[in-house]
């Protein structure tokens, strides 16, 4: 970057940091929550958890911290109107609720206090949920929420006319090829599968924007289309893709199984072909809300009989995932399940996007 793009992002850093900032609120709204997260984690993950209590219709105060974390944080509080940078210490809480990361934090000690959500980095396929803990639902992308407004959309997204029987579009560089995935938690990588489905003849790779407007305008097709580079789908037009066709293909990330797309699938009643059924919290069950796989051999078969699938077994299937996605991955709903709970201390466990972070997810 020059030394003029430098001082431009950091002038506006700074502005951002003035403009979303207070010392103290002046008031405690009853629907106010204070948010402390210590370690440093992906920002992404603080994101996410300002878009789940966002969604129910809370403000967040979020708090700062010296140095270039709140200048991130600043730039990024654009698109969380309701989230506020807040720098002054609390010896009582300026929020109804407060959700920390602070293992020291007692509820005893937070005079004034409703509730407690103490955070714990550890969300995974091995995570175990007594009571007075919740999983944070798996998210759709970030902007899909705060910019595109997506998820205000859904019905209408549901409700379109399906194209194609089966798609997959998304990155396919060497990232995905995990060692994390495969060795930590012995799946299938990103590339490995794409890999075995293209040698044995099962996809058709759609590279031109001109062929796939062709597959999205023309009669159903009964194939398994997969949108790779060149061609990208943009951001703002996914949900539209993805309400098109009946199935997604949903192979893991780059550091983790899980990713976006099948959270961003489900919502709009799309089933998804996965090998991470188990962490989903309740765990996605094949034949009722995916097609799940683990090998090379489950993979061939799950696609053979997603291709050979009667029109009502799918249309049973895509209410059964519309069921799952409104019960247990609504933003709004898990975060009502949280803050309505009898329990004044609960655990939220969420994933910390770092490899560093991998080990506690797999029970190391």
């Amino acid at each position: 970057m020059s030394t003029i793009g430098l001082a431009r992002k950091s002038a506006e850093a700074v502005g951002a940091l003035y403009k979303y900032s207070t010392l103290a609120p002046r008031r405690r709204p009853g629907d106010s929550i204070l948010l402390e997260v210590n370690k440093a984690v992906n920002f992404r993950t603080v994101r996410e958890l300002l878009i789940f209590f966002e969604s129910a219709k809370h403000s967040v105060y979020l708090a700062a911290h010296l140095g270039r974390w709140s200048l991130a944080a600043a730039r990024s509080l654009r698109w969380h109107t309701n989230t506020t940078l807040l720098w002054s210490g609390f010896t009582s809480p300026q929020a109804h609720v407060v959700c920390t990361d602070n293992p020291n934090r007692s509820f005893d000690k937070l005079r004034g206090c409703q509730k407690l959500i103490c955070l714990r980095y550890d969300y995974g396929p091995r995570l175990r949920l007594p009571p007075r803990h919740f999983a944070m639902p798996l998210v759709m992308h970030p902007q899909i929420y705060v910019q595109y407004r997506g998820h205000e959309r859904l019905e209408s997204y549901r409700s379109a006319p399906r194209k194609i029987r089966m798609a997959f579009a998304g990155h396919l560089d060497k990232g995905y090829q995990s060692s994390s995935v495969r060795e930590q938690f012995g799946r299938l990588t990103r590339l490995e599968v794409l890999d075995f489905l293209k040698n044995e003849g099962l996809i058709r790779v759609v590279s031109s924007a001109r062929e796939l407007r062709a597959a999205l305008n023309g009669p159903y097709r009964h194939e398994f289309l997969v949108v790779t580079h060149p061609l990208r789908i943009d951001q703002g037009e996914w949900l539209q893709f993805l309400s098109q066709v009946d199935f997604l293909l949903c192979p893991p990330g780059i550091l983790f199984p899980w990713c976006h797309n099948a959270v961003e699938a489900m919502a709009v009643g799309t089933i998804p072909l996965t090998n991470y059924p188990d962490c989903f919290f309740p765990s996605l069950v094949h034949g009722e809300n995916c097609v799940a796989f683990s090998s090379y051999g489950d993979l061939q078969r799950g696609v053979m009989e997603v291709l050979n699938m009667g029109e009502d077994v799918v249309t049973g299937m895509r209410k059964n995932v519309i069921e799952y996605y409104d019960r247990h991955l609504s933003l709004a709903r898990a975060a009502a399940r949280i803050l309505d709970s009898p329990w004044e201390t609960v655990c939220l466990h969420i994933e910390d996007e770092r490899e560093e972070s991998v080990p506690a997810m797999v029970g190391h």
